[in-house]
């Protein structure tokens, strides 16, 4: 064992275990790596990797298919899986009292997963959901394509879900001889982090792996990519309303360290306000509405992208030029001094965060030591001197970023004449899927746990919820603060009395509109220069109505707070800027409208709320914009942009600071008048109506929907544990009936909601969301009609008793990080509730009966009082 951040041991066997300690953290992350993705895969096992990663929840010679999921809610926790081109990772986030529960079941799904040929049905056709899904999603399958036509000569050619007809031939043989053959401790890793200690650690792990014998070694298979002086260019042609462009070039990959080099070049070109392509091609020109850059940063050979939204589809041509034109000036001079400071201070902020999650730490630790055998690389992530960092950016811009080897993928609008086709197209591989799919049936039920009953829960530690400061100011801003000195970061975060239900109806997206010009410049920071003073010291003010945030670096909070001072006290507002903003958010409207998964939420306000504030939308629409002028937004910031009614929280490392006589001396001076309290009209029970929308999508939007309760009712905690139990509720349970539904059939990949949507002040919705093809979207309304109905009637005592753990378990969380906190503080101040308000929960919830969650819930929740939207080629 060494005295390391991270200590490295390893058992007999070849399992590599790394733990990493971290005092005070609530939950601690359990991941297992391992090193095989999908380049691992040869002639006939592709899209293996990513089907086994599914595979392995559905049980093995000890569990059922139910257990990991059951044991997991039992745990109050949650867990996940990733597939990669490179790895493979399991992860498990479960409370400190009972973290090593799950080791036995990773070790048995090491070594003894069962792949039974009922599960394989039903699980092909759920992956094939989710193949659907992702191509939908057209910025994804955008760069996905990209990836696929860049590398002709590696393994990433392939995608990782594979295709449908590497899915359709998936059998049992083939899955176990791939399993068998990578998913061994010798080729495997573990990461802990968390409050443990790291000689306990060991000794658990070693008790529940030592028995898995060795494989073939760690997998050093070497792939090679056959260079060349050339350009791809790829045009997708889909019915959308906003193109979707990305240039693109191959750069070196993860194993040569260079993660920190290639975001520190995403934040000088397009990352933030201040970034190069952001002020030349947004702000300037006002050619596109976004710009950002990222990178697949992949082991062998990365890609960097910078995806953008053009305005007009005809200026791409000349957006590509000037984003030529500037790499070509940071591969001629290198970036500014200045540039790369401000990338140092976001960078600075970014590890701070990752220090706070355990799950993102863990994260980094595995994918550092698979790449590069390197665990203490990511606390070393950014160490480099400012002058070799400035020649680093620049040798990568001269060597990888040329002209000759730019490549350019495109999203654009189907001509018209040529839909018929796409719909043809689409229709036959609807087809496809139902003659073969249909062919794989499940017989039997989802099996009952088994394994989840003989998990004995330790007591749960006592937790010391955070309590405060709190005071209101002169000028009716209440103040709410916490130190916490684990991270050298402070959170800060503002509600504001009026949000955009405060919009006319006729002038809906005002307040998003005003919003936007916060940011626009001041009158001591005229223009783009308030941008670049933000940025600058690493921050950005995110501004929505009713609400702003950011995060400072612990000796930047008196310079956040002046900076905010000035935005709510001194905002210029200028025709020319109204303009630009007012043309973003035409385009931001335009790819509203474009993403079925987000409209269909809006249709199902416009039935549940009508004429209530509740349906205004946040971005307004193409007329009530239009509708907007300069005077409204001023009017609008003198009278609803008030300290008046509005509650700030700082939470983080405030050692040194007088945290009251601060925000006095700075937000202490904005002044405002009142804003008036809302008055709402009456809410109806909706009727019962079908509704469906055309757009040509792959598959279907289905949502039901309907009227719940406000957050003060009498009931809503006897219906946020039947929103536990039905959809998952806030925890996102995968034993809910909902997802249960899913192992069942297949219908879809995905599925949730809540009982409890937006409740606030005023009633929140009922919301029940799933995305299924077009040839089983009969099957999927009538299962999930029925479970609707009759979940209700078929609660069970340990079922609701695992609903409340669930939830209780989960008020620890809301104070993990310093944003959490901050967001907790916000919600007890705004709902007037005290500060050990989650501690007297715990009896609230225990006290609660099957009689009174089933009275409750039948009151809100059946199938005639909800209208059902079906959104895509319907």
């Amino acid at each position: 064992m060494q005295n390391k951040r991270v200590i490295q041991s390893s058992l007999s066997n070849g399992l590599t275990i790394l733990v990493c300690p971290k005092k005070g953290a609530e939950k601690v992350s359990i991941q297992l790596w391992y090193n095989v993705g999908s380049k691992h895969e040869k002639s006939g096992e592709k899209g293996i990797a990513h089907f086994i990663e599914h595979m392995i929840f559905k049980g093995t010679t000890t569990l059922t298919e139910s257990d990991i999921n059951l044991v997991v809610s039992k745990l109050s926790g949650s867990c996940n899986a990733f597939t990669s081109y490179d790895y493979t990772g399991y992860l498990f986030d479960i409370p400190v009292a009972n973290w090593d529960k799950v080791l036995p079941i990773m070790s048995d799904c090491m070594t003894n997963c069962s792949f039974k040929q009922e599960h394989l049905n039903s699980e092909v056709k759920a992956v094939i959901q989710e193949l659907k899904m992702y191509k939908d999603n057209y910025g994804a399958t955008l760069a996905e394509t990209m990836v696929t036509n860049l590398f002709e000569s590696h393994p990433y050619h392939y995608p990782i879900i594979g295709y449908k007809q590497d899915l359709w031939s998936v059998t049992r043989e083939t899955l176990l001889a791939f399993y068998k053959k990578h998913y061994t401790p010798d080729n495997a890793v573990m990461i802990i982090v968390g409050d443990v200690n790291p000689e306990e650690v060991h000794e658990k792990i070693e008790k529940e792996f030592s028995h898995i014998p060795a494989g073939n070694g760690w997998n050093n298979e070497k792939f090679f990519l056959n260079e060349d002086v050339k350009r791809k260019s790829i045009r997708l042609f889909r019915d959308i309303k906003q193109p979707i462009c990305t240039v693109s070039f191959l750069i070196p990959g993860v194993i040569t360290k260079n993660e920190f080099i290639v975001e520190s070049l995403c934040y000088v070109l397009a990352n933030g306000r201040g970034s190069r392509l952001y002020k030349l091609l947004v702000d300037q020109l006002q050619l596109v509405v976004s710009i950002h850059a990222f990178s697949y940063d992949l082991f062998d050979q990365a890609v960097l992208f910078i995806e953008f939204n053009p305005k007009d589809a005809k200026d791409i041509e000349l957006i590509i030029q000037h984003i030529q034109r500037e790499i070509d000036l940071i591969a001629q001079d290198g970036p500014s001094v200045k540039e790369v400071e401000r990338a140092q201070r976001f960078a600075q902020i970014e590890y701070q965060q990752m220090l706070e999650d355990t799950q993102k730490q863990a994260y980094a630790i595995g994918k550092s030591f698979l790449a590069i055998k390197d665990p203490l690389y990511p606390f070393e992530y950014g160490n480099i001197e400012q002058n070799v960092l400035i020649e680093e950016i620049k040798n990568l811009a001269t060597n990888y970023l040329h002209e000759v080897v730019r490549n350019q993928g495109e999203v654009v609008a189907i001509p018209e004449r040529q839909i018929a086709y796409l719909n043809k197209l689409q229709q036959e591989s609807d087809d496809e899927d139902a003659a073969i799919l249909g062919a794989k049936q499940r017989e039997t039920l989802v099996e009952d746990g088994s394994y989840v009953h003989s998990v004995i829960l330790n007591e749960k530690q006592t937790f010391d919820y955070s309590k405060p400061g709190s005071v209101v100011l002169a000028n009716g801003l209440e103040l709410v603060w916490f130190h916490n000195d684990t991270v050298d970061i402070v959170e800060c975060q503002i509600d504001l009395k009026a949000n955009h239900y405060y919009d006319n109806q006729l002038k809906q997206g005002l307040g998003n509109v005003v919003s936007r010009m916060l940011l626009e410049g001041t009158k001591n920071f005229p223009g783009q220069s308030f941008s670049d003073e933000i940025e600058s010291h690493g921050m950005s003010f995110y501004v929505t109505p009713g609400h702003v945030s950011t995060t400072f670096l612990k000796q930047d909070v008196e310079k956040g707070l002046s900076l905010l001072t000035e935005m709510f006290t001194n905002a210029s507002f200028e025709d020319i800027s109204l303009d630009k903003v007012k043309g973003r958010i035409a385009i931001q409207l335009k790819k509203f409208w474009d993403n079925p998964s987000s409209f269909s939420v809006q249709l199902a306000r416009n039935v549940v709320y009508k004429d209530h504030a509740f349906n205004n939308m946040l971005l307004g629409s193409q007329e009530s914009l239009a509708a907007i002028s300069l005077q409204d937004c001023i009017d609008y910031y003198k009278h609803m942009i008030s300290p008046q009614g509005a509650r700030i929280a700082l939470v983080g490392n405030l050692n040194n600071y007088n945290v009251q006589a601060l925000v006095e001396k700075t937000l202490g001076q904005w002044q405002g008048s009142s804003v008036d309290n809302l008055v709402y009209p009456g809410l109806a029970t909706v009727e019962k109506q079908d509704i469906t929308s055309y757009i040509n999508r792959d598959q279907i939007v289905l949502l039901f929907a309907g009227l719940s309760i406000d957050r003060l009712h009498e009931d809503y905690d006897k219906i946020l544990l039947f929103d536990q139990i039905l959809t998952g509720g806030a925890l996102r349970s995968m034993s809910s009936r909902l997802f249960k539904l899913r192992e069942q059939t297949g219908l879809f990949y995905t599925i949730g909601g809540s009982l409890l949507y937006g409740a606030s002040e005023q009633p929140g919705m009922i919301l029940i969301k799933t995305i299924v093809s077009n040839d089983r979207i009969e099957e999927a309304e009538k299962v999930i009609k029925k479970e609707i109905d009759e979940a209700i009637l078929s609660i069970e005592e340990d079922e609701l008793q695992e609903a409340k753990n669930a939830l209780i378990n989960s008020f620890d969380s809301l104070y993990d990080s310093n944003e959490q906190k901050a967001s907790t503080f916000l919600f007890l101040k705004k709902y007037n509730l005290p500060f050990n308000y989650f501690e007297k929960q715990v009896d609230v919830l225990q006290k609660i009966t099957i009689a009174q969650v089933q009275q409750a819930v039948k009151k809100i929740l059946s199938s005639d009082k909800l209208v059902k939207i079906k959104v895509g080629r319907i």
